[in-house]
C-alpha cells in the first residue's frame, strides 16, 4: 500500500484522537 503523507495525515485527522 502506497499512501502519501497527505493521505496519512487526512486519515489521522479522521480518526478520533482520544489518546
Amino acid at each position: 500500500l502506497t499512501a502519501t503523507m497527505g493521505d496519512i495525515i487526512a486519515a489521522l485527522q479522521r480518526l478520533p484522537s482520544e489518546k
